[in-house]
């Protein structure tokens, strides 16, 4: 399933890119490498319930959008060959828009499309034309490309190109991020992966300059950094790997650089969580009026990740203890992600009685309708 955020930010932008699709105004986003660009058309493409066909800036040659010239033979009004004419073929991604009437092309890195490419662009954007054929107005024109800074290999977008399209400036706020990783992006993962990205977000609360650190030398910036993308690729991995030091801090070191790798694995380590089992067992036992907001995260989007059928009322139990002990801020912040999680494992809420009406004041105070 699709997420998107539900920020003030992303519905702006949301507005924008469906005026611009009632209007047939193709829209660039310009953005950071790992910042959603591309995550977001194709959630836009799954909500839509439309195809999205890529064509990528870095290995498009004219041929994938005027197609291949091949001979076409002209009869007269009674079928006899009078003569050949040379005629573009189709290429796949648009007879497929074609035949299906609507979709979303989607022009990625669009300024590492070579000169000769952006001429080639200028009629599909404006006129919708591909060779001698035309997209449906349902198509929607979608393209995005990272800041000129950071393609070393880019190249400036032509003014004709540049002024046939609506520009955005693409910069969610890291809450937005925050938000959708604890959600898990709307899909149904495993409880390690959940647990993995919820750690990922409680320690960038506190190192947000790590959520998105780019190194300046273009030779760092072609090894391992941090980014949106590749935290998240590294709790996917994480949550996949043995529970070994070494083992573990290749793979972070190897995806968010050692600088972020080793600042994590040190807050990991100050941590000292409880453990699982006796937070469930025994949730009024903890000091929550005297732990840190960064354990105390911890510890509920543990309760996140791992609730279960079976489990659903203790749960409940972590959470409200949190509240009495002066952490409602914090399990008010996971509201969401806590009832997302609770329907997908099949957990029923209604039925816990008397706990419905704290939790609703939790929802309420999480803005959940």
């Amino acid at each position: 399933m699709a997420y998107i955020s539900n920020s003030e930010y992303t519905r702006g932008v949301l507005s924008v890119l469906m005026a611009s699709r009632k209007a047939g105004i193709p829209v660039l986003l310009w953005g950071s490498p790992g910042t959603g660009k591309t995550a977001l058309i194709h959630a836009l493409g799954e909500l839509e319930k439309m195809q999205v066909k890529l064509l990528l800036g870095s290995t498009m040659d004219p041929t994938d959008l005027s197609g291949l010239p091949a001979l076409k033979e002209v009869t007269d009004g009674e079928g006899s060959f009078r003569y050949n004419v040379t005629e573009n073929t189709v290429p796949n991604w648009a007879d497929d828009l074609i035949q299906q009437g609507n979709g979303i092309l989607f022009a990625d890195e669009l300024n590492n499309s070579t000169p000769s490419m952006q001429s080639g662009l200028l009629s599909l954007l404006q006129g919708r034309h591909v060779g001698q054929h035309k997209l449906p107005e349902d198509v929607w024109i979608l393209a995005a490309s990272n800041e000129p800074e950071d393609a070393a290999d880019g190249y400036e977008l032509a003014p004709p190109l540049a002024n046939r399209l609506l520009h955005i400036q693409w910069n969610p706020p890291v809450q937005d991020w925050f938000d959708g990783m604890l959600a898990n992006w709307g899909d149904d993962v495993s409880p390690e992966l959940a647990m993995e990205r919820a750690k990922i977000v409680a320690f960038l609360k506190n190192y947000p300059n790590l959520v998105q650190n780019q190194p300046k030398s273009d030779a760092d910036a072609g090894k391992a950094w941090a980014s949106r993308r590749s935290w998240d690729n590294a709790a996917k991995v994480l949550s996949e790997t043995p529970n070994n030091d070494t083992i573990r801090n290749m793979v972070l070191t190897g995806l968010v650089g050692e600088e972020a790798a080793q600042q994590f694995f040190k807050w990991e380590r100050s941590l000292s969580l409880p453990p699982h089992e006796e937070v469930m067992a025994n949730p009024t036992a903890l000091d929550w009026s005297d732990m840190r907001a960064d354990v105390a995260l911890t510890i509920l989007n543990r309760v996140v990740a791992f609730v279960s059928a079976d489990n659903i009322k203790q749960s409940v139990d972590v959470f409200l203890a949190a509240k009495a002990g002066n952490k409602g801020d914090i399990a008010s912040s996971l509201m969401v992600s806590f009832l997302h999680r609770s329907q997908e494992v099949g957990a029923s809420i209604p039925a816990l009685g008397p706990l419905i009406k704290d939790m609703g004041k939790l929802a309420v105070e999480a803005g959940v309708k």
